[in-house]
């Protein structure tokens, strides 16, 4: 079956709930007028009282108008405040009537001058979801006419530092222009993710308001919360967005021809979105009952692009294994994608044409597939890509000796590189002059730690342009595609950890000066 989920996700919903709550604080009246007896105006006040000597302002909504619309009847002093009444005066009246009961009380004054300081998270978060919060709260406050945005970066960084070390009152005490500080604060309860907002009043020292923004947690969240803090590094060109773990067991990554990507476990499919700064699970599917059961099955997804030369038909995307007859991903009009099953004779036909076509390393030994334990050194990471941008289809495999073998279509030999390891997607060149990247792993498996490298072909040379430090588990795949449009190829990697999968997203920079021609659209290659 099919589920679909809600595109709008809880990071989404927080923000969303902490801007209407940021807006209600500096938009909404401080009050409402209870009473008027013998020239007196009585007020009930939401949070603190304002001080004696303030000037406030009777507002009363014009009838017909959108919410909103006032017009101004009169401006009060505030005199007293007794048994929770603000008691004011009428100083200055705009035409010939008085402030009367269930008028709207507001400050007279100039815009408030907000201090935003950076968002925190109490919780093991991924450091990116904050960066995110703060910065959609800022672009939604900067549009106010009510609020006046002060402060630079070295200014908020010292806020930040003020509320780790519990010496706001001490900071705001140094602060000059500023009318209140705003600290975000993210926690977490069980199922539910909170956004605390804080705002603290320059003039009196202290907190005078807090307001919370509460959300269920979706995939998309509780995979960030899983994450917790792995080692960082990044391709030249690239930049590591964020990590997150999601529950599943995956062993094959691919672009999805609708733009997403594709993630297959065991028993299933799944298919996530990049929505910033992270992936967004929106549907899973059941590859079905397993017609041959294996200790160690591999799967590998063939996109439609790799068979457009071979299968004569619209489907997307092929899905492979050793355990089941081979099934299409297909669109589904507004339902997203549907799996079709045991289309044995077309894909069967098409994988040994292709297999062929790039002269496989052994005879196919089944119906459906070139087997992978056929032969003296079997193959573990078959890869269809073009890697030297002629256009057709080129393959490449992995043995288990941990030896590297391109075939190219345009050479007539098959190149081995010892001691590569094993290949898991390709970034194929942009322009002809340009060159692919091989993304390898090492020859590990089963928990056992690995390492990311970038390699390139050099005429009949592969060369080493980059590697990783040490991950804490494997890396079982790997997928290079544009996730955020901007036609350079992201790059995906799927680590093997206790509880599932480890996704690192590695957003391409395009223009960035790397090493390597051609890599994540790099200015040399670029040319």
């Amino acid at each position: 079956m099919t589920s679909a989920e809600d595109p709008t996700t809880s990071l989404d919903s927080l923000i969303a709930d902490a801007v209407r709550l940021v807006g209600e604080r500096y938009s909404q009246p401080i009050g409402r007028v209870v009473e008027r007896r013998r020239g007196r105006v009585f007020v009930v006040v939401h949070g603190e009282p304002p001080r004696s000597g303030v000037r406030l302002l009777g507002m009363r909504p014009i009838p017909g108008a959108p919410p909103g619309r006032e017009r101004l009847i009169a401006k009060l002093q505030v005199q007293r405040t007794t048994q929770g009444l603000v008691e004011c005066k009428e100083v200055e009246r705009s035409g010939r009537e008085h402030v009367e009961k269930d008028d709207i009380v507001r400050v007279q004054g100039n815009p408030q001058r907000l201090l935003l300081a950076p968002c925190v998270a109490l919780v093991d978060l991924a450091p990116v979801v904050t960066q995110v919060i703060g910065e959609k709260l800022r672009a939604a406050i900067l549009g106010r006419m009510d609020v006046e945005l002060v402060g630079e970066r070295e200014l908020e960084a010292r806020a930040e530092r003020a509320y780790w070390s519990g010496s706001v009152q001490e900071f705001l005490g140094r602060l000059d222009g500023v009318d209140e500080v705003l600290f975000p604060v993210l926690l977490q309860t069980a199922g539910r993710v909170l956004l605390n907002l804080e705002y603290y009043s320059v003039e009196r020292g202290r907190a005078v308001q807090i307001d919370v923004a509460v959300v269920d947690t979706d995939a998309m969240l509780r995979a960030w919360l899983r994450a917790g803090n792995p080692r960082r590094a990044a391709p030249p060109g690239f930049r590591l967005l964020t990590t997150q773990v999601f529950p599943w067991n995956v062993s094959a990554l691919a672009a999805s021809p609708h733009g997403g990507l594709l993630a297959a476990a065991r028993d299933s499919m799944h298919c996530l979105d990049f929505d910033y700064p992270g992936l967004r699970p929106t549907q899973s599917l059941a590859l079905g009952a397993r017609q041959r059961r294996r200790r160690e099955p591999y799967t590998l997804i063939l996109v439609h692009d790799a068979l457009e030369g071979a299968v004569r038909n619209e489907r997307s995307a092929w899905i492979v294994s050793d355990e089941r007859l081979p099934q299409a991903l297909v669109a589904d009009g507004e339902n997203g994608v549907q799996l079709q099953g045991s289309l044995r004779l077309d894909s069967s036909r098409a994988l040994e044409d292709l297999w062929v076509a790039t002269r496989g390393p052994t005879p196919v030994a089944g119906s459906w597939w070139p087997s992978p334990t056929r032969g003296e050194h079997p193959v573990v990471e078959p890869l269809f890509a073009d890697v030297d941008v002629d256009g057709h289809v080129d393959l490449m495999w992995s043995d288990a000796r941990g030896m590297l073998h391109v075939q190219r279509v345009a050479v007539h030999r098959t190149a081995s590189f010892p001691g590569f390891g094993d290949v898991k997607a390709v970034q194929p060149g942009r322009i002809p002059d340009s060159r692919a990247v091989l993304w390898l792993t090492d020859p590990v498996c089963c928990g056992e730690a690995d390492r990311l490298h970038a390699a390139q072909l050099q005429d009949a040379e592969l060369q080493l342009v980059w590697s990783s430090p040490p991950f804490d588990g494997t890396l079982v795949a790997l997928a290079s595609h544009d996730l955020n449009g901007d036609a350079a190829l992201d790059l995906v990697a799927a680590e093997a950890v206790e509880d599932g999968t480890r996704f690192h997203v590695f957003l391409a920079l395009p223009g960035e000066s790397t090493p390597a021609r051609g890599m994540a659209l790099s200015q040399e290659g670029a040319r």
